[in-house]
């Protein structure tokens, strides 16, 4: 898989297994089923994605104190803290193929003092999936 963002510094490309400490992947996929789960959302229907592929847009904002429980890692990077005032919230559209991986994310993060962070994200070059097995009970 191969990972691309576009941040202050420009754009960047990495392979997967290369990504930078700190790549949100798997961030992604709770936000997006975070998305999933509002309102607004509950009848996307498939759309064309601005890589071609055919994917379900979700789009929507997601307070900050909801990540809390449900993605303690981004909740503690947004979080405000005694030397840095915190995101109220993320901005974010999702979109998900028909697989259900998300294809490419677009975030901005909105800060009590009105500055803004805005991140896109496409990831491409899927590999095959790769087989989980359960593991074996013991008794």
């Amino acid at each position: 898989m191969t990972d691309r963002g576009e941040t202050v510094k420009g754009w960047w490309r990495d392979p997967l297994t290369k990504a930078p400490p700190g790549n949100q992947i798997g961030e992604m996929h709770t936000l997006a089923r975070l998305l999933a789960r509002q309102p607004a959302n509950a009848h996307a229907r498939p759309v064309r994605a601005p890589s071609g592929t055919t994917a379900y847009r979700l789009t929507g904002w997601i307070d900050t104190a909801a990540l809390k429980d449900t993605d303690p890692r981004t909740y503690v990077m947004l979080a405000p803290r005694p030397d840095v005032p915190g995101a109220k919230g993320i901005r974010c559209t999702a979109w998900v193929d028909m697989q259900g991986r998300v294809v490419r994310f677009d975030e901005g993060l909105a800060y009590p003092d009105g500055s803004e962070y805005r991140s896109v994200t496409s990831l491409t070059g899927f590999d095959d999936p790769l087989p989980v097995h359960p593991p074996a009970t013991t008794r």
